[in-house]
């Protein structure tokens, strides 16, 4: 559901009253869906200059509020913010572990797609193969109950999978398990090479054979349970730039 903005909405604020926990009450009138929805909602007109003056610190604390009440859409605009560095430093591992809690609420496409990245990539973490293909998977198999927004998102994590196909055989060839494991997964999907069960077999005993123990070391098959708004950072379907 995306909000409509009055355009009589006048709200008086300051940001260092941010802290405060004060939401006009006007606001959730407009925001209906309860104490998060509020937080959130105030986040994106500060964020905006909807109604209230333009103060990107203040927005950062109410999405912070709503995220830790489990907003959705705050948390993917908090990983957004982290990992462009907007009005802070960059840091890709914060940006990665709120990623990370929007997958595990429930979105798909655009917080494994960023997750795939920050593996694939070693941003605010090791490379670990296994992990970006997990990800990148999760997303790109979302397409059949992807929406309109999440579609780029859904598209780059398939071209993505096709990009790192290469480095991945590479790598699988001289006995890395946790390359010999993500080679094993997408050849089992058939994203970046062709559906082949056999090889995604052979692959997958090799890992274990160089000693990969399990594949299930992070959980990225949530459902797709959207928050009530679109939240306005969620960034691009691009990839993060190094720091």
């Amino acid at each position: 559901m995306r909000y409509s903005q009055p355009a009589n909405l006048t709200i008086d604020w300051v940001s260092s009253q941010a802290d405060k926990g004060n939401i006009p009450q006007r606001v959730y009138e407009i925001f209906p869906g309860g104490l998060a929805d509020a937080q959130f909602g105030f986040a994106t007109m500060l964020d905006n200059g909807h109604g209230v003056a333009e103060d990107h610190v203040a927005a950062e604390i109410w999405y912070r509020k709503a995220a830790e009440n489990g907003h959705l859409g705050a948390q993917l605009s908090l990983g957004y913010i982290y990992r462009e560095g907007l009005g802070r430093r960059r840091d890709h591992s914060e940006a990665r572990r709120w990623y990370l809690k929007a997958a595990n609420n429930g979105d798909i496409a655009r917080a494994a797609l960023n997750l795939g990245h920050f593996y694939n990539l070693a941003l605010g973490t090791e490379q670990n193969y296994s992990q970006a293909v997990r990800w990148y998977l999760a997303a790109a198999k979302h397409e059949a109950d992807a929406d309109d927004d999440d579609i780029p998102f859904v598209w780059q994590a398939q071209k993505s999978l096709r990009e790192i196909a290469a480095p991945v055989q590479q790598l699988a060839g001289r006995e890395n398990a946790d390359a010999q494991f993500a080679l094993s997964l997408m050849y089992e999907a058939g994203e970046g090479v062709g559906p082949d069960k056999s090889e995604a077999l052979k692959w997958r005993n090799l890992a274990a054979g160089n000693g990969y123990v399990t594949g299930l070391r992070q959980n990225s098959s949530a459902t797709l349970q959207p928050g009530s708004l679109k939240p306005t950072r969620v960034g691009f379907a691009r990839a993060p730039t190094p720091a």
